[in-house]
């Protein structure tokens, strides 16, 4: 079975939802809801052609920080076959992106 090869940027969706308000500058709301899940349009594609039986690996920048370690837990419970990291240290390459839901 041949195996497909994924480069991509690791990218974390913080999500927030039934929060009644945004808020306005130096206030705190409080979100009903919360779950933190892989993003990114080309993530997709490995992850659902894994789930369907097809091996799958990714190449991706990872650091030594808490960002990059969630992302690449996440991509293992996704069952990605192999993972093949380069490291990057001069800066962390896991982009995060906050999504509200009133």
């Amino acid at each position: 079975m041949s195996r497909l090869t994924f480069a991509t940027q690791l990218s974390l969706d913080f999500i927030f939802g039934n929060i009644k308000e945004l808020p306005r500058l130096g206030e705190e709301v409080l979100s009903a809801y919360s779950d933190i899940q892989l993003g990114g349009g080309t993530l997709v594609y490995p992850i659902v052609l894994s789930r369907l039986g097809v091996e799958c690996r990714v190449i991706v920048k990872k650091a030594d920080s808490i960002q990059s370690d969630l992302a690449y837990t996440l991509l293992q419970k996704h069952g990605i076959h192999e993972i093949i990291t380069i490291s990057a240290d001069d800066c962390d390459p896991v982009m995060a992106t906050a999504v509200i839901s009133l």
